[in-house]
């Protein structure tokens, strides 16, 4: 379905797993009589009404199974780039403006690391990215006149393709160095 192959383009830079493999999660969406019924490994299935809440719900379920079963790492709500092996962290509520910014720190040559989500390695006291595709909402989109045609779907469901941004770089981990929280106000 459509919702699935949005969340193959969402998250289609991270490693690939055989489907066979028991530490793989799984995840389904399906029409059911009551809306949309996402499930996905290690949760109970949710049901929901509406596309773009289909997808909202399939990415906060995804990223949840994914925690549950890294429990070995630590987790923040936070967009992460990094330039010379150094972390910039752009820890944030929804809307401060994290993959705004990190989406215009790319364009300038910026590794990727998140825009979603920072992961810390305590073991090796480094980050270690979690490239989703970077998502873009409605009112942001002016930023980027240049990746208008490299997006995929809309408001809370808009996501860049796989190849949108020439020459993007996924860092394969980064030192913690900096801290901006960023807060975005329209106008």
């Amino acid at each position: 379905c459509e919702i699935m192959e949005r969340a193959e383009i969402c998250y289609s830079a991270l490693p690939q797993h055989d489907v066979a493999d028991q530490d793989c999660v799984q995840a389904d969406v399906d029409m059911g009589p009551e809306g949309w019924i996402v499930t996905v490994s290690g949760r109970s299935p949710v049901t929901v009404e509406g596309f773009l809440a289909a997808i909202r719900t399939l990415n906060h379920e995804l990223l949840h199974s994914l925690m549950l079963r890294c429990q070995n790492f630590f987790y923040v709500h936070a967009g992460v780039v990094a330039i010379g092996g150094e972390a910039l962290i752009l820890p944030g509520l929804s809307r401060a403006g994290k993959s705004t910014l990190v989406l215009a720190l790319l364009q300038q040559g910026a590794e990727f690391l998140s825009d979603e989500l920072l992961v810390f390695d305590p073991d090796n006291k480094v980050l270690l990215p979690f490239p989703r595709a970077v998502k873009v909402r409605d009112e942001c989109l002016g930023y980027f006149p240049d990746l208008a045609q490299s997006f995929v779907g809309e408001g809370e469901g808009r996501f860049l393709r796989p190849g949108g941004l020439a020459g993007l770089q996924i860092a394969s981990e980064a030192t913690a160095a900096h801290i901006a929280a960023p807060r975005w106000q329209a106008g």
